[in-house]
């Protein structure tokens, strides 16, 4: 799957905003309604990269050397997979120890036994927001098991 790096640009060269995307016109119209700054882009500029890691690198790259003036993601950087990952197996496994068994973490948490089991084993590939909510991840933004490898 091809990934775009995309930069946005005003009228001075200056660079607004960096980031990347499957689907960058669907993006790239979201800023349009919901960044204030797109009113001030009169360019942007799209490299393709063939996978997520080597995107995320060059846009990580791009934020820290090119300083576009409205990327956050430097004082916010996201957790990366595996982390999100260990915090899933650690608190899984937590509630597990906590309630007593699975079946029973499961019912307070008000999710699927199996999906718990395989969240604290690893095995469990993705996870729906709510589950993840239900372990206490308060801002769920993608699980990705596939990122991990």
């Amino acid at each position: 799957m091809l990934i775009a790096l995309y930069r946005h640009f005003n009228s001075d060269g200056k660079l607004l905003y960096v980031g990347i995307s499957t689907t960058p016109l669907r993006r790239i119209q979201q800023h349009k309604s919901l960044s204030a700054w797109f009113r001030d882009v009169v360019r942007i500029e799209l490299q393709w990269y063939s996978n997520r890691k080597a995107a995320e690198d060059a846009e990580r790259t791009a934020i820290t050397t090119e300083n576009p003036q409205f990327n956050v993601a430097n004082a916010h950087p996201r957790p990366r997979a595996n982390q999100i990952c260990a915090v899933v197996i650690e608190r899984s496994n937590a509630a597990i120890s906590k309630h007593g068994g699975v079946r029973m973490a499961a019912r307070v948490l008000k999710i699927n036994p199996g999906v718990l089991s395989a969240l604290a084993r690893g095995a469990r590939p993705s996870a729906s927001s709510k589950t993840l909510r239900a372990l206490g991840l308060k801002r769920v933004q993608k699980f990705d098991h596939e990122a991990i490898s």
